[in-house]
């Protein structure tokens, strides 16, 4: 079922150790939905096949949905996660196992307010939203002290692929993980 986080603050869903990522797929609504509260950290998980959005800040009990939050530039103490931005990717290219990406958190480049934020990256799936759930784990990078970030992550052969697609979350040092960011369909390749 949908996890729920109505009134907690500080919980944590995943992570990146061994054994610590959880599989949230198949259920009639969102993936994960942070209805209040702060610091609730979502890392590490493949979150896909939802009938909505993967991770919904604000999303309403029993997974009901109000759609992507979109970003505001801001950080919002009185907002789930304090309404943290998403990751926009700016570009993309794959080279054999290497991928390299560079972006940005906010509504645009140059946000010091997502300073040292973690961007983990995924193999989106085919959310109809176009916000593409995260089905595959790839890594993570820090977001430098402007909000941009850039970086070449080490991956299975296997996982790139022409046509795919990439998302991001984005969690800042209090812990408040983004929704997923808009699916990027630009991926350039040469394998």
């Amino acid at each position: 079922g949908v996890i729920e986080i109505r009134f907690g603050t500080n919980n944590r869903i995943g992570g990146t150790a061994a054994a610590s990522a959880n599989v949230i797929a198949g259920n009639n609504g969102v993936g994960v939905a942070v209805n209040n509260g702060t610091g609730n950290t979502i890392e590490g998980n493949a979150i896909y096949g939802n009938s909505s959005i993967g991770i919904d800040l604000g999303g309403g009990i029993g997974g009901a949905s109000p759609g992507v939050t979109a970003n505001d530039g801001t950080k919002n103490v009185a907002l789930p996660n304090s309404g943290m931005d998403f990751p926009v990717f700016t570009s993309a290219r794959a080279r054999g196992n290497q991928l390299t990406v560079a972006g940005y958190v906010g509504t645009a480049a140059g946000q010091a307010t997502f300073a040292g934020a973690r961007v983990e990256l995924f193999v989106a799936d085919g959310d109809t939203s176009g916000f593409g759930e995260g089905q595959t784990y790839l890594g993570a990078l820090t977001a430098d002290a402007q909000g941009n970030f850039a970086g070449t992550l080490t991956m299975p052969l296997a996982v790139i692929r022409a046509g795919t697609k990439l998302t991001a979350t984005a969690t800042d040092a209090s812990g408040n993980t983004s929704e997923f960011g808009p699916a990027f369909t630009g991926l350039a390749a040469d394998w």
